[in-house]
């Protein structure tokens, strides 16, 4: 199960503990009471938070330590830590490819690659045959139950959705000069207006000038490798078949960019071609238009955005490497589960705890998990596992060991 709470960005990082009471009465309602106080809960941090500083950081992690302390829950406070990008990318790529049944013996199925469109980070992570020729720093070997996988994974810091419409705006503003004009943004619909640091925006519906500048977002860089993706970013070849979720999913087949039929949960399949013919169509509309089109979508007050979405998105397909045609499942959910990369987490945490690891304990086999994500969204997973052969056997194994504890937990 899980859920889902919107935290205002404005809110003093002291308070991020009151946050989680929601979530904590939504774990009592579900979790028997006699096993609250056995019940590990984790608390992971991911992008947003590496964006805020280390004092907001810090303020943060405190907050939520002193609030979990005392909830009744089984917690320590080095439990709440900040997720470096290549797990949370690698959670990910657990999580889809265990709802797709694609880890564990017997089966030969291969497994798929994935990208994690964040607010604040994208992750791209996939199996590659050739990983004793690939720099260590992009390879994580793991092991489910003895079925052995090399697994390339990239996190890329700051190239999530709401970090490129930053950057937009800034690349933007550099453009303007010394121009007391509104600037023009081409990916907003025409009579949208807003400011940015007190400069006024306009929209301007220009789908092609917008996909060129968002390409620009996209640092080529210096590849230094046999192959790189951009910022210069090892990376090999691209297998056939990916899964893309988060916001792949939620900027394309939840706003029915393709078919005009808004789905808050499904797949669809599609190429950066696609993507390209159905954006433009996309950024063609004013303000009234897609307005009107995306009226009954749950982020409707952010139509404005949704032109420089899709463009942000196709920019990426081609940074990354995909050719025009490649298609792509975008898709939040595998076997009537959600896709977050917290299940692929609290798969991995269970499996220490049945196997005495990091987490360590001989404590009920249950397992709540509480994430932190894009600074300002809260996830609660919660597995009730019936036997303990199960949690072995899901059990994640990094280059023959156990993951250590994260460096930048909170004590």
């Amino acid at each position: 199960m899980e859920r889902r709470l919107g935290i205002m960005q404005s809110a003093a990082p002291a308070d991020a503990g009151k946050s989680l009471r929601e979530l904590l009465k939504f774990a009592r309602d579900k979790i028997p009471a006699e096993a609250m106080t056995t019940t590990p809960t984790f608390l992971m941090a991911t992008a947003g938070l590496r964006l805020v500083g280390p004092a907001a950081k810090d303020a943060i992690l405190r907050s939520v330590c002193d609030e979990l302390s005392n909830s009744g829950v089984l917690f320590r406070c080095e439990w709440a830590t900040l997720l470096d990008g290549v797990d949370e990318g690698l959670y990910g790529w657990v999580t889809v490819n265990y709802l797709r049944e694609t880890l564990y013996p017997p089966t030969t199925k291969e497994p798929v690659g994935i990208i994690d469109l964040g607010g604040g980070s994208v992750q791209i992570v996939f199996e590659q045959p050739e990983a004793a020729s690939a720099p260590a720093e992009y390879v994580r070997h793991l092991d489910f139950g003895g079925r052995k996988h090399d697994v390339y994974v990239k996190s890329h810091l700051d190239f999530g959705l709401d970090s490129a419409r930053t950057k937009l705006m800034e690349l933007l503003l550099a453009r303007k000069g010394g121009s007391e004009k509104p600037v023009k943004h081409p990916c907003w619909p025409k009579d949208h207006t807003d400011q940015y640091k007190e400069v006024t925006f306009v929209g301007a519906s220009d789908w092609h000038r917008c996909l060129k500048l968002q390409g620009q977002l996209f640092d080529n860089g210096s590849c230094t490798y046999a192959s790189c993706s951009f910022g210069g970013a090892y990376q090999p070849p691209l297998p056939d078949t990916f899964n893309a979720f988060s916001y792949m999913y939620d900027r394309t087949a939840a706003i029915g960019l393709l078919d005009f039929k808004m789905q808050q949960y499904g797949s669809q399949t599609m190429s950066y071609d696609d993507i390209s013919k159905a954006g433009e169509g996309v950024c063609d509309l004013d303000k009234q238009g897609a307005a009107a089109r995306f009226a009954g979508h749950q982020d409707a007050s952010k139509s404005h955005n949704f032109c420089g979405d899709v463009a942000y998105i196709a920019a990426l397909l081609r940074a990354l490497g995909f050719e025009h045609d490649t298609k792509l499942t975008m898709t939040n959910k595998i076997e009537n589960v959600e896709l977050v990369w917290t299940l692929g987490a609290m798969l991995a945490k269970s499996g220490e705890l049945a196997s005495g690891g990091s987490a360590g304990g001989s404590w009920s086999l249950r397992s709540l998990s509480i994430a932190l994500l894009t600074g300002s969204l809260l996830y609660l997973c919660w597995a009730r596992v019936k036997k303990s052969d199960e949690y072995r056997r899901i059990g994640l194994t990094l280059s023959g060991k156990k993951s250590p504890p994260s460096s930048n937990s909170y004590a």
